[in-house]
């Protein structure tokens, strides 16, 4: 009986130690999650925060493209408006051309 019990004592001691060594190791991975989770957080604000400049980005290149695209428009008029005035004053040299 005493040996049974002397080698339960051993079998109570080995379990309180792999017990022991089992929640260090939980303490030690709960730990480590919590990291995780920090890093993962600043990783999704570092992306919000990417995602939001070339958002601006885009919307500033497209106002650009706005600005060029009504640039060009103005510009296409008045050349084609010089190109009438220029026919005009061909046709009103040739004129004095032909008169002379």
């Amino acid at each position: 009986m005493e040996n049974e019990l002397s080698n339960n004592v051993i079998k109570l001691n080995s379990a309180e130690k792999a017990k022991s060594a089992a929640m260090s190791k939980c303490s030690k991975l709960e730990e480590e999650i919590k990291k995780l989770k920090g890093t993962e957080s600043d990783s999704e604000g570092m992306w919000t925060k990417r995602l939001e400049e070339l958002n601006q980005q885009l919307r500033k290149s497209e106002n650009e493209k706005k600005t060029l695209a009504d640039r060009l428009k103005t510009a296409e008029k008045d050349c084609a408006g010089v190109k009438t005035r220029l026919q005009e004053l061909e046709k009103a040299l040739n004129g004095n051309d032909a008169s002379s």
